[in-house]
């Protein structure tokens, strides 16, 4: 993910060869930043995608990216307010839903595809908690 922080350019990168998945930043010259750029734009052009948790934090930012890239996206969380205000922003839908009940879940791909008519790309940013012993946790 390509991004402006404080006028600093910034590329926020998934680190996997550490125990714990984190997001790294690396600092780049803005040249490089505009090669990148340019490689990259339109590369999600006409495509579907889900973002969850996408009403602030790294979820907003991923649903904007998206967007930006030429992607159709659905802007799902618990709260109603935040997607919907990224959604105008990203020009896509909003619509709520909690991960942790499936009826929601399965409310969330119908609408994506009664709207759009597939799904191509999902990010699940969103969490649910549950406060039971892992033998007891619903399957």
């Amino acid at each position: 993910m390509i991004d402006t922080f404080y006028g600093i350019r910034q590329v926020i990168c998934r680190c996997q060869d550490i125990l714990e998945p984190a997001y790294v930043v690396f600092l780049f010259p803005l040249q490089w930043i505009i090669q990148l750029r340019r490689r990259t734009m339109g590369k999600l052009q006409d495509k579907v995608a889900i973002v969850t948790g996408a009403g602030r934090g790294i979820g907003r930012a991923i649903a904007l990216f998206f967007a930006r890239e030429g992607a159709r996206v659905v802007c799902s969380a618990r709260s109603p307010g935040e997607i919907e205000e990224v959604a105008k922003e990203a020009d896509g839908i909003a619509v709520p839903c909690d991960v942790g009940e499936q009826s929601n879940i399965e409310a969330l791909v119908q609408k994506t595809i009664d709207t759009f008519g597939r799904i191509d790309i999902l990010v699940n940013n969103a969490g649910a908690v549950a406060r039971l012993p892992t033998h007891e946790l619903p399957v």
